[in-house]
């Protein structure tokens, strides 16, 4: 047992101990805080970060490409979502408004935010009338994007004066900057009380600058008398030319300058309807059909054709197993059609025989689905059909595991046409994709080595191939044979384009994707 006297020494040891150890934390804190201090100033001093010594131009660049979303959003999309209805989503029109998480950072970040007048010239009433001082933001928003061009979407709380501030007041902010608002979305209330207080005395002739339109028409009213007071605020739109219109089953609700339009998406519009404004729109040059609702009718045995001399680019994005497509070909004549998109179904082939007599075009692009509950040989016999065409892209969107075993002969046929027929079969073919296609689904390598091979030996040779595998959530994709992969390496390094890639969604909600060579 330790006596007294050691107890006492080895009490004055550890205390001595515990000093030295509180200096030494003392001197560690005060070292921290300078530490820290330092780092800040590299943060926010405007002499130290490398950002900050950046000039106001080249950070405005920076802040444009995050705004519009070159540096944060690949642009890619695929598969029957391409002819889809869009309208929910900000897409190419309505920018994210990213450039509100730039703003708070420091001053000059702000002060250079708010000079850039692009940034601000996208105004989206639906998400900021959610905003306790609607007006103060109106007012603060829209005058930080000087002389640019708008865009702005509105809701039908707007027009109707329903929600947080009276119509009146709203549209006197507003009014002032319609003259610049180049693109406009809105959704309207198709019922009689709504359309007949929808104020286009006060709108109409106001939207010079008006090039882009989008309409999305919500509870209809089967009993609305819509000769007596149809919409006109933007019949008086001497620059618009692109028109989107959303569940508008009838030309009669909306008065549009139809005869200057080029551009012209329909969504949820019945057969017959479609045909209505077709017929407004002499001057069409692209028309897009997104899931047009179906119509039984009788067609007459007589009947003039619906003619449009301009017309280049359709699509027709149309509900599984319906013949939407098939219905309204039989009522058009599309002498200039270039370029043919079909989704979801695609037409009978003596209809579509009698659609390429009447119209005498020449098509050079075709982009079909294949569809797993028709027969196998209908999308190389509608190719059959468009000799022209230079460009073809099949798009294969498979949930049922069953299908695959469908899909795998259709693929084999289709490869040995393109080898064994090119005299018949897309003489004239440049590009070849099948973008998307099933990760399980099994490729015939050899088929397509073989087929590559002999279009690029013809005098129209084939110039590109891609192959697109889509694998959400999957690891990989089929390998090919080492011996085809031998062939199709010597092709890519005679000259040919081809491209092999897996395709694989990590985060829809970002809209992120990633490409990944399959595992060789």
């Amino acid at each position: 047992m330790l006596d007294r006297h050691a107890l006492r020494g080895r009490l004055f040891a550890i205390d001595e101990e515990l000093k030295e150890i509180s200096a030494r934390a003392e001197l560690l804190v005060r070292e921290r805080q300078d530490v820290v201090q330092q780092l800040d100033a590299g943060v926010f001093g405007s002499d130290s970060h490398p950002i900050d010594r950046l000039p106001n131009e080249i950070l405005a660049e920076i802040f444009m490409a995050v705004y519009h979303g070159d540096a944060v959003q690949p642009a890619l999309r695929i598969g029957a979502a391409d002819l889809h209805d869009d309208y929910s989503r900000p897409g190419s029109y309505f920018p994210h408004r990213v450039h509100l998480t730039l703003v708070p950072v420091c001053k000059r970040w702000r002060n250079v935010a708010h000079s850039l007048g692009c940034l601000w010239s996208t105004f989206d009433f639906r998400v900021v009338r959610k905003i306790h001082n609607v007006e103060r933001t109106m007012t603060s928003w829209l005058p930080r994007a000087k002389a640019c061009p708008l865009n702005i979407r509105v809701s039908a709380d707007f027009w109707s004066g329903r929600g947080p501030r009276p119509r009146s007041r709203l549209m006197q902010l507003l009014s002032p900057f319609f003259a610049r608002t180049t693109h406009l979305s809105t959704i309207i209330h198709l019922q009689s009380e709504f359309i007949t207080t929808f104020p286009s005395n006060l709108i109409v002739g106001q939207f010079r600058q008006l090039r882009m339109l989008e309409v999305n028409g919500i509870g209809p009213d089967h009993g609305l008398q819509v000769a007596l007071s149809p919409i006109t605020g933007f019949s008086n739109a001497p620059n618009l030319r692109k028109v989107h219109l959303r569940g508008i089953d009838s030309p009669a609700w909306i008065v549009l300058p139809y005869e200057q339009l080029t551009c012209l998406r329909l969504s949820h519009v019945a057969a017959e309807p479609t045909c209505e404004f077709l017929r407004l729109t002499p001057n069409i040059e692209e028309v897009h059909l997104n899931e047009p609702s179906f119509t039984v009718r009788q067609l007459p045995l007589t009947r003039a054709f619906l003619l449009l001399p301009k017309l280049r680019i359709l699509s027709i994005a149309d509900s599984p197993g319906s013949m939407i497509s098939d219905t309204i070909l039989q009522d058009l004549s599309l002498p200039n059609l270039q370029s043919l998109a079909l989704s979801g179904s695609y037409p009978e082939k003596p209809h579509f025989a009698q659609f390429l007599a009447r119209s005498q075009c020449c098509i050079q692009s075709v982009d079909v689905e294949w569809i797993p509950d028709r027969p196998e040989g209908d999308v190389v016999e509608l190719l059959y059909m468009t000799p022209t065409a230079g460009e073809i892209r099949i798009r294969a969107q498979i949930e049922n595991p069953d299908e695959l075993d469908v899909f795998g002969p259709f693929l084999l046929r289709l490869l040995q046409a393109l080898e064994q027929n090119g005299d018949e079969f897309l003489p004239h073919l440049r590009s070849l994709a099948i973008d998307p296609m099933p990760l399980s689904a099994p490729f015939p390598y050899h088929a397509l080595a073989r087929m590559l091979l002999s279009r690029h030996q013809r005098v129209n040779p084939l110039q590109s191939f891609k192959l697109i595998i889509r694998s959400p959530g999957e690891s990989g994709a089929e390998a090919p044979d080492q011996s085809a992969l031998s062939s199709i390496n010597n092709l890519k390094a005679g000259g040919m384009d081809v491209q092999l890639r897996g395709l694989q969604i990590f985060d829809t909600k970002l809209n992120a994707w990633a490409f990944r060579v399959p595992q060789i």
